[in-house]
């Protein structure tokens, strides 16, 4: 017994031939990924300052970016784009990405009335102080910008908190405080007293 083929061209020859069907090769240049998504540029500042906000972001570590994974899914765009070390991440783009993001920070509030949100949290054994600013912008729509996540070196005594918070709001420009929302700790209250700002 003689087995048809059971190529391409033999199948689409059948289906016109005995079914007059007439089978079209679908064109593969419209399936294509596009990575369009994935940074072009090799060793690029852009690229650098991006993967140090993604680590940063997610808390990835720095040794991350060495891993072959992670070279491989930046190399499906760019086969010679050029990757930091950890050490460059850590020693130089950390503080450069930093510096940048406090440059934004200070005169994104400029000019404008601002409502506070700060509360305090522990991290494995660690606690901190977190501050978050909000307004409205020119559009009515509400903005939030983080202030800080500063780390409590002593007790959240009203007066250690007061300090911290004066010298967080020293980094922005701003026109007022017009409120502060919190949780219903002492410390907090008083600190909001102490600062003269109405809290709820």
């Amino acid at each position: 017994m003689e087995v048809a083929s059971a190529s391409t061209t033999t199948r689409k020859k059948h289906l016109h031939q005995v079914h007059k069907i007439e089978a079209s090769t679908p064109d593969l240049t419209q399936k294509k990924f596009k990575m369009n998504f994935f940074p072009q540029a090799s060793g690029s500042n852009e690229l650098n300052e991006k993967i140090v906000e993604f680590v940063a972001e997610f808390g990835v570590p720095f040794h991350a970016v060495e891993a072959h994974s992670f070279t491989n899914l930046m190399q499906l765009s760019n086969k010679n784009i050029k990757l930091p070390s950890r050490h460059e991440i850590s020693k130089e783009w950390v503080p450069l990405t930093a510096a940048k993001i406090r440059s934004r920070k200070k005169n994104v509030t400029e000019d404008q009335y601002i409502s506070l949100s700060f509360d305090e949290y522990s991290n494995n054994g660690r606690r901190f102080l977190s501050a978050v600013c909000m307004w409205i912008n020119e559009n009515w729509n509400k903005e939030t910008l983080r202030l800080s996540v500063v780390p409590l070196m002593q007790r959240a005594t009203a007066d250690y908190l007061t300090e911290l918070m004066t010298s967080e709001l020293q980094k922005i420009n701003y026109s007022d405080v017009v409120a502060v929302t919190r949780d219903g700790g002492t410390s907090v209250r008083k600190t909001c007293n102490q600062l003269g700002y109405p809290s709820t």
